[in-house]
């Protein structure tokens, strides 16, 4: 086991992973607006996303699946687009709700949500999550561009994507889940309509910006 190449590894992963993009967003957002409950849930969703980009950047890695970027683009843009969508309903949503509670009536979003929470906004926010997360197809470029320096770790490059996916996926829930229960805290509670709305608009940007970029590669 290279322990060197492994600690740079997960230094550089938790930077990635901690580092605001629209995952981390939609996380805040979440919790802010619907509780921790719904935001594990929609961690979950997040974490089948990871799942999914970094199996097929394996399978590209190991050359038995051809990526063609013009796929990506055109899969950029489809989840550019479903982002845009979230992004706007998040922020009606953000913006239908007071825009501040006092400190002595300010009531857990926890409490009130979870009192009764059909199975099916669970499921709905880890399809979101998942959603969100596939919404770049790009990042499996990104992954077989990534995942290759440290595939030293191990004499086996087998045993080398298995650990790195490993480490991935679980800093990433890790990660994500502190930012969640950082919105439980009673700082945060009382500011959740403005992380709602400023998490939000964050969504709305990186879609536009996502569409913007996806539409002109296509032009090309």
């Amino acid at each position: 086991m290279n322990y060197p190449l492994l600690l740079a590894y997960t230094l550089s992963i938790v930077l990635l992973i901690a580092t605001p993009g629209p995952v981390v967003a939609l996380v805040l957002n979440t919790a802010a607006s619907a509780g921790r409950r719904q935001a594990f849930c929609t961690i979950l969703g997040t974490n089948g996303a990871s799942l999914v980009l970094i199996g097929l950047s394996s399978l590209a890695i190991s050359g038995l699946l051809m990526v063609q970027e013009r796929w990506l683009t055109a899969l950029a843009l489809v989840g550019s687009g479903v982002l845009l969508w979230y992004a706007l309903t998040a922020l009606r949503d953000a913006w239908a709700v007071p825009a501040a509670d006092g400190a002595d009536n300010a009531v857990s979003v926890e409490s009130t949500a979870s009192a009764h929470r059909p199975k099916s906004r669970r499921r709905s926010a880890i399809a979101q999550g998942l959603l969100v997360g596939l919404s770049n197809p790009k990042d499996i470029l990104f992954f077989i561009a990534f995942f290759p320096q440290f595939i030293a770790i191990t004499q086996r490059p087998g045993t080398s994507l298995a650990l790195l996916t490993l480490l991935w996926v679980l800093a990433d829930f890790l990660i994500l889940l502190a930012y969640a229960t950082l919105l439980g805290t009673a700082f945060f509670q009382q500011r959740r309509h403005t992380v709602a709305r400023l998490s939000a608009l964050f969504l709305l940007a990186v879609a536009v910006g996502g569409l913007g970029y996806a539409g002109m590669e296509i032009l090309k």
